[in-house]
């Protein structure tokens, strides 16, 4: 197994004037220019970076000209070269490689008889260094939960170490985004985890799926296995095993899918299986569940009434027993699909995933869905960002708000009315997916998800909403 540290493909660009107002002037001193390069954005690995100078300016009425030149480029880089002697203040580039561009605009007024002394700004496109976790194989990162200690624990898949095929995968990193311990668990079939949770004694449980069953696994805090458990559906069928949380009790509650009904499994603390409810209409799964303050349980999902329909975003309560009390469906007349859910301030619901305007991929939006405690919708709100855009994770923000991942790696920030405030961007050309979004102790938010296109890698990232942190 290996840790490779790369740089993030979210390149951020900065901007230091170096002679703003200060260098410049004629013979006389009562004229000069002013080279301004624009302000600070975001680009992604692979994706044109355009400068502009076209705030710069000169106290005459002589035209400018611009030349922009590199004076330092990332390893691999073949950027370039910029034009010069231009009357034309925008130039462009593609990133393609990872790392630092220094780039320097050069201003000078047309009149070269006017002795007015050229005026310089300095840009700097810069990427913080990260981590992947993962080997020659296809490895994933599903979910990411804040840990006691101020780190965090990972949960996915991982083809480059354990028993053959896909295993479990579990990866604890501390709160600097640097390895402590990662372990592979499974047979010679495939297993994949889907979700996690830290256990009161300070170990970790973990669910997934391990054909045609669901598997269920417990290991101490330094990732040694004490139980593991195999559900089966029966003589036909399969589960999915997609979200588990802890429950009031000591136990744990784990909902998806089984045939095309919604499962929801009660395990006590050891792992034990308690009891199954099946719910939903025609074609149903349950991807993510909270447990509700009088005890009961609340699943966003997916559900169609019957065979002739797309599936709308679905949303089940049932009481503390797993029997159900009432259901809501939201969404078009398209696919539509709820992936996360939390509960609000208000006893009310939050619901991230999807919403199609059309029956392809292009169509599919970032979908936030707001009820009250009787699921009765108060508002919604779709986000269309660069890429594949789909929410499969929600995290309530410190702000009343709430921050979303999902396709491309994206983060995208709302307000406490689900108004859009801002997204930025991770993992560009490396083809990464965002699939779990935590919030860390010091109010920042950490994604983790896969990175990758022939093969894959765990990808873990830490951002304040501005830089990338780790």
């Amino acid at each position: 197994m290996k840790v490779m540290a790369l740089v993030t493909s979210a390149l951020i660009i900065s901007y230091t004037l170096s002679g703003c107002g200060g260098g410049g002037g004629d013979s006389g001193g009562s004229h000069r220019v002013v080279a301004v390069a624009g302000l600070d954005h975001y680009v992604g690995l692979g994706e044109t970076v355009t400068l502009d100078g076209s705030a710069s300016y000169t106290t005459e009425s002589t035209p400018l000209i611009y030349d922009w030149e590199f004076l330092d480029l990332p390893k691999g880089s073949t950027a370039g070269p910029l034009p010069t002697n231009s009357f034309n203040p925008v130039a462009t580039f593609v990133a393609d490689a990872e790392g630092t561009y220094e780039v320097q605009l050069t201003v000078s007024d047309s009149n070269l008889a006017s002795g007015i002394i050229p005026d310089t700004d300095t840009v700097k496109i810069s990427a913080p260094m990260l981590t992947l976790f993962g080997g020659s194989d296809n490895d994933k990162a599903h979910d990411i939960r804040l840990t006691i200690d101020g780190g965090y624990i990972v949960a996915g898949g991982t083809a480059s170490m354990g028993n053959g095929g896909t295993d479990f995968y579990l990866i604890k990193i501390d709160d600097s985004g640097l390895l402590e311990w990662e372990a592979a668990f499974g047979g010679i079939e495939d297993e994949i985890a889907n979700s996690i949770v830290q256990a009161d004694d300070g170990g970790y449980v973990a669910v997934g799926n391990k054909w045609p069953g669901m598997y269920i696994l417990k290991t101490d805090s330094i990732g040694n296995l004490l139980w593991d458990h195999v559900i089966t559906p029966g003589a036909v069928g399969r589960y999915t095993a997609n979200s588990i949380q802890k429950t009031i009790d000591g136990g744990y509650i784990v909902v998806g899918k089984k045939d095309k009904s919604i499962a929801l499994n009660k395990f006590d603390s050891s792992g034990n299986h308690l009891w199954e409810s099946l719910l939903g209409q025609y074609d149903s799964e349950g991807h993510d569940v909270q447990q509700t303050p009088d005890g009961g349980y609340i699943i966003a999902g997916q559900s169609k009434p019957n065979t002739f329909y797309d599936s709308d975003v679905y949303l089940v309560k049932t009481d503390i027993n797993g029997s159900f009390e009432w259901e809501k469906t939201f969404g078009s007349a398209w696919d539509d699909v709820g992936y996360s859910i939390r509960i609000t301030p208000d006893g009310g619901y939050a619901i991230a995933g999807e919403k199609s305007f059309e029956s392809w991929e292009a169509f599919v939006h970032m979908y936030l869905v707001k009820t009250d405690s009787n699921g009765n919708l108060l508002w919604e709100n779709t986000f269309l960002t660069e890429g594949i855009s789909y929410a499969r994770s929600l995290q309530l923000t410190s702000d009343g708000g709430y921050a979303m991942t999902g396709g491309g790696m994206v983060l995208v920030k709302a307000d406490a009315s689900g108004n859009y405030e801002w997204h930025r961007s991770f993992g560009g050309a490396r083809g990464a997916r965002g699939y779990s979004l935590a919030i860390s102790t010091d109010n920042n938010y950490v994604i983790a998800g896969s990175s990758g296109r022939s093969t894959t890698d765990a990808y873990v990232v830490k951002t304040d909403g501005v830089i990338t942190l780790w």
